[in-house]
């Protein structure tokens, strides 16, 4: 009898560690990290600030409305799995407004930065924010 009850004991044990087991491993795999923007996204968004900051004839066009070197560039840059838009502010004293374009459905990357525009009288200063959407299609 003693036996008995040491091998049911046994049994009870390993079976709580095989269902821990499955729970650990089933929680593990199905944790989504919130607010992990993909690297692909990433890149896309560094390259494209980058260039925007350093590339004069892109700086000045966020002077000039349309916009369609920007537009242009955004379409050699990003690929046909994600889908952009990108809004220009002219007042950094308010806050932008989120773009009409952007879908509610998707998760959307964002990004952005404050362009001074060079200029040979300091007190005309114009500053520009370019915000940059991206989500995949």
């Amino acid at each position: 009898m003693n036996k008995k009850g040491f091998i049911h004991t046994l049994e009870a044990i390993i079976a709580i560690l095989l269902l821990l087991g499955v729970l650990i491993i089933s929680i593990g795999f199905n944790k989504t990290e919130i607010g992990e923007v993909p690297l692909e996204i990433k890149l896309i968004q560094k390259t494209v600030l980058n260039e925007i900051q350093n590339n004069e004839i892109l700086r000045v066009s966020l002077f000039n409305d349309p916009y369609a070197d920007i537009d242009n560039y955004l379409e050699e840059i990003i690929n046909n799995k994600i889908n952009y838009t990108f809004d220009v502010c002219g007042d950094i004293e308010i806050i932008c407004p989120l773009s009409s374009d952007l879908p509610s459905e998707k998760n959307i990357y964002s990004d952005s930065i404050i362009i001074r525009i060079n200029k040979e009288d300091e007190e005309n200063e114009e500053y520009r924010i370019f915000k940059l959407y991206l989500w995949y299609i």
